[in-house]
């Protein structure tokens, strides 16, 4: 029977340890928490006080050491627990109970190997053979956690042979099914773990799944046979575990969507299981995660505050620890929606919760985050020599050019150039200049590396200060050059990109084509995840670090490259078009005015927080101009503009044109280069940010009073305008048009009917739809709800007359 009550001090302590952090995701429950039960302090610590009466059996010792480390461990109280422990198995040196709850607590703390000790004892004690699959399993875990993924992997060998050779020749009643379905669960989970560490995504998605399986498994059997009203608590609280692995997994393959499902999934399992809400801080950590992925910062803070407001309640430990997690995406959260002074208290703060805590400090690093927030706060002094080091760490673990390098470089720019120092200002440009460089080279990881989660806002901040900094120079042609292709690549836009390349692989007409793009998007895939494994390692103490892994790892990265050149490079030989369309160039200004007709100019804008940054591109020469047009005074100046503008649903006359507006908005932006303008018949404008919603032609070259708006000076008296979302996509629209058209079917869809009950209407110049959003539900585990009534949209009727238009001028067949 001692395996029997091992087990139940297993199921009663598991909990522990795996609610600690980032890098244990499992989540698993015991029947404590999911009762809930709140404990009068003083009586509990009249518990750990006591004695055990002298003359007690080994039975009745086991039960007094244990109702005192549970009393210890409901109060919080590591080192109580510790001591407690140390005496139970100096009475009972032969317990596994108080060597596995012991194991977990000095895991926990500062005695971290004495713990794996411990747990690799309790592994060599006589049990059954599924439970060896369990706690070799959980201890893999652990090593992972440490980065010792050489011994993790052994574990996790000898556990799968185990359940190759073993399995079938135990017992396999109901109850005995139960607990080997319990083993394979959290094989499978630790599993999916060190798959997700070593980035083997595919592999990690397919263990999460069959653990979140065998967890549905085990819920069954729970009603079956003579399982235990806790443990088919527990049966419930380890198939949450593995759902919220399988979120954790999907949020690390870059599906935040999925992830996002997936954990309301496991909110709603909790609900109905009754688990309590203090079991998922795993739902809360994962869900902001995704939200914040998919750049929704607002919904990633409010899921992140009802976190911490839940585990604020709940038992001491849990509160300092789990928290950590919850508390990080709250910073990520506040980080990305800009609100500096908010994020630099959510530091401070989560310093607070972690000092003394080594694992915890290391949980909350964070230094790329820290450091902004500390930059856009005035106390770059603070983070000027962390950044130091991490951008030495970096070019020793990725190379002085890589992208991920250039993240680093960058906001140490910032805060370089931020410095009330003169020696470390002069050196802040020309580490923005290489970091720049190395952000937007052609050869890096791509968009969809800068561009996910907060690495968008990173990267803008880093090119904003880059132009900033150039800006405020004397400006040679060399400077415009440069400054114009960095804009327009920060102007970019990303769905434009994944659209088009999408559209493009979707309509690969060769095999030959498709096998050299899979195999090299498998090669960047498999890079991403050993660069975002090699920069984890970053964050750990260097007796932590695996550096015999690392190095490993580092010899892969070097084939990978090789063989991802060499892909590339058969790509643009062989499938010059495909390259092009999937692999836009930001265009140069001398390209740019290469592709210029006689007479045309390309006028690029781009505003900044600070600034609005003008170019003019002409045959001849170009020119720059920074107007000291901040983004509020800017956005109030546009506003203006567009409520004159704006006359749907307007009853009676139009309003009064804005003149000064307008003339303000060209005094500003265009007069200091207005000579470049001079004696153009054709302007190309690439507006950025809150200017694409100016029409450029409405802009008046003088003052004007009112009165006859057709002798008003209209810049588009000037010359022909028009507009385009950036010099790459003008590039684009050139190259497409000198292609020659093949002919295809036209076929075209207008005047669609939203609600039948609508009379049939003509074609009308304007209409006006309110869109209110519907209010958002409180409820975090509640999908979206749609913001559009779709039968209110009117009708469309003159679409139908655009789309007869086309197909007269196609020749195509209207019928």
């Amino acid at each position: 029977m001692a395996h029997l009550r091992l087990l139940a001090l297993l199921r009663l302590l598991s909990v522990t340890l795996l609610l600690l952090g980032g890098a244990c995701q499992a989540q698993e429950l015991d029947e404590l928490q999911v009762q809930g039960q709140v404990e009068n302090r003083a009586e509990l610590e009249q518990i750990i006080a006591q004695e055990p009466k002298a003359g007690l059996s080994r039975t009745q010792l086991t039960s007094f050491f244990d109702t005192q480390s549970q009393a210890a461990w409901r109060l919080g109280d590591l080192s109580a627990r510790e001591r407690i422990l140390r005496s139970w198995i100096k009475a009972v040196p032969d317990s596994l109970g108080a060597r596995w709850q012991l194991w977990l607590v000095l895991s926990a703390g500062d005695k971290r190997a004495e713990g794996l000790e411990l747990g690799e004892s309790v592994l060599k004690a006589p049990m059954w053979q599924r439970d060896k699959v369990r706690v070799g399993s959980y201890l893999a875990g652990q090593y992972m956690d440490d980065g010792n993924f050489s011994r993790a992997k052994t574990l996790l060998d000898a556990a799968e042979r185990t359940i190759a050779n073993k399995f079938g020749g135990e017992r396999q009643d109901a109850n005995e099914a139960y607990w080997t379905v319990w083993a394979l669960q959290r094989f499978f989970q630790v599993q999916c773990k060190l798959s997700q560490s070593l980035h083997q995504i595919n592999r990690a998605l397919e263990q999460c799944l069959l653990a979140e399986d065998h967890g549905r498994q085990l819920v069954d059997l729970s009603t079956k046979g003579s399982v235990s009203g806790p443990d088919q608590a527990y049966a419930a609280g380890t198939y949450l575990g593995g759902v919220l692995s399988l979120a954790t997994a999907q949020l690390a393959a870059a599906r935040p969507f999925d992830a996002a499902v997936t954990a309301r999934r496991a909110m709603l399992l909790a609900k109905t299981h009754k688990l309590g809400r203090v079991s998922l801080g795993g739902f809360y950590r994962v869900n902001a995660g995704a939200l914040t992925a998919q750049h929704d910062y607002t919904g990633a803070e409010r899921v992140a505050r009802e976190g911490i407001r839940v585990f604020a309640a709940s038992q001491p430990l849990l509160t300092d620890q789990v928290t950590v997690g919850i508390k990080n995406a709250l910073l990520l959260a506040l980080v990305g929606q800009e609100r500096w002074a908010d994020a630099q208290a959510a530091v401070e703060s989560l310093d607070d919760d972690v000092a003394g805590n080594a694992m915890a400090q290391r949980q909350a690093r964070n230094l790329l985050a820290r450091a902004v927030a500390a930059i856009m706060t005035a106390r770059p002094h603070a983070v000027l020599n962390p950044l130091q080091t991490a951008l030495r760490d970096a070019e020793e673990r990725f190379g002085a050019d890589h992208i991920a390098t250039g993240f680093t470089r960058g906001i140490y720019g910032m805060a370089l150039a931020e410095s009330l120092v003169a020696t470390a200002q002069a050196r802040a440009l020309p580490e923005l200049a290489r970091a720049v460089a190395s952000i937007t080279a052609p050869s890096s990881l791509g968009e969809e590396y800068a561009d996910a989660g907060l690495r968008r806002l990173y990267r803008r901040l880093i090119l904003e200060k880059y132009l900033e900094l150039s800006g405020g120079q004397s400006v040679d042609q060399q400077t415009v050059a440069t400054t114009f292709r960095v804009a327009d690549y920060l102007r970019g836009s990303t769905v434009q990109r994944s659209l088009a390349q999408s559209a493009t692989r979707s309509a690969v007409g060769t095999t030959e084509l498709a096998d050299v793009v899979r195999r090299e998007q498998d090669a960047t895939n498999e890079l991403r995840g050993l660069y975002a494994f090699i920069a984890e390692q970053g964050g750990r103490e260097q007796e932590r670090r695996v550096d015999t892994i690392v190095a490993q790892m580092k010899q892969r990265i070097a084939e990978l490259e090789k063989i991802r050149s060499a892909l590339k490079g058969e790509i643009a030989k062989q499938f010059p078009d495909y390259d092009r369309l999937v692999n836009p160039q930001t265009p140069s200004t001398a390209q740019v005015a290469a592709r210029l007709g006689d007479g045309e100019v390309f006028v690029s804008l781009l505003p900044t927080q600070q600034f609005v940054y003008v170019w003019v591109v002409g045959k001849s020469g170009s020119a720059f101009h920074r107007a000291a047009l901040d983004e509020p005074s800017l956005r109030a100046l546009v506003q203006r503009l567009r409520k004159t503008l704006d006359v749907a649903g307007a009853a009676g006359k139009a309003p009064r044109f804005d003149a000064e507006a307008s003339y303000e908005l060209y005094e500003k932006l265009f007069k200091p280069v207005a000579a470049n303008l001079q004696g153009a018949k054709s302007v190309v404008f690439a507006p950025g940010g809150v200017l694409g919603q100016v029409p450029m032609g409405v802009l008046l070259t003088a003052p004007w009073s009112g009165g006859d708006t057709a002798q008003a000076p209209w810049l588009i008296k000037q010359a022909a305008i028009s507009h385009v979302a950036s010099a790459s996509a003008w590039m684009s629209l050139n190259t497409l048009a000198k292609a020659k058209a093949a002919n295809e079917s036209f076929a075209a869809w207008g005047d669609p009917l939203f609600d039948k009950a609508r009379p049939q209407q003509t074609a009308v110049a304007t209409r006006a739809l309110a869109l209110t959003r519907a209010p958002s539900s409180r409820d975090i585990t509640e999908a979206p709800r749609s913001a559009i009534t779709y039968s209110a949209i009117p009708a469309l009727p003159e679409t139908r007359l655009e789309i007869e238009a086309i197909a007269a001028s196609l020749g195509a067949n209207a019928t």
